[in-house]
């Protein structure tokens, strides 16, 4: 959290649901959505299968094992092109 906090052209996250720490990856997710609703988030997992209503909105699941092309696709799906900025500093009008 504190990196997306210091940055400002963070336009994706991809997240497994297995992580260490307080918070797992799809809680991650949901905390990213609810503090940075444009970043796109892409969760995988190879132990947990989840229905679309337990993702944030604009995120998707991939399933673990997965092809390279399906992580491809899945990426360029949910990125904005290369050389648009994801977000303004708050302090430009």
């Amino acid at each position: 959290m504190a990196l997306l906090e210091s940055r400002l052209d963070i336009a994706l996250l991809l997240t497994d649901i297995d992580m260490p720490g307080s918070m797992n990856g799809l809680q991650l997710a949901h905390a990213v959505r609810n503090r940075w609703p444009p970043i796109k988030i892409l969760v995988v997992s190879g132990q947990v299968r989840l229905q679309p209503f337990e993702l944030p909105q604009d995120s998707c699941f991939l399933a673990k094992p997965y092809q390279t092309a399906a992580l491809v696709e899945a990426l360029c799906t949910l990125a904005p092109p290369l050389g648009h900025p994801y977000r303004e500093p708050s302090n430009v009008h």
